[in-house]
């Protein structure tokens, strides 16, 4: 079992999607068109609910620090 890592940007191409395998990686893997293959996919993308959990955080304090007045 060969082991190979590749990044890259999903495609579309014709009605589907592909991720491309650089020509040096798939020959030092010995692939070729027509190569079955096990695929496991991880997102990059980060999950939006908690995306700023890590970020200190401060209660808003509103205060009169200026000429103008507040207006509702």
């Amino acid at each position: 079992m060969i082991q190979l890592q590749v990044s890259g940007r999903i495609r579309r191409v014709g009605n589907g999607l592909a991720v491309l395998i650089p020509v040096r990686e798939a020959r030092s893997a010995r692939l070729g068109a027509g190569d079955l293959v096990d695929v496991v996919i991880q997102s990059a993308v980060p999950d939006a609910f908690g995306l700023l959990s890590d970020l200190p955080y401060r209660p808003f304090e509103r205060g009169n620090r200026g000429p103008w007045r507040e207006r509702i």
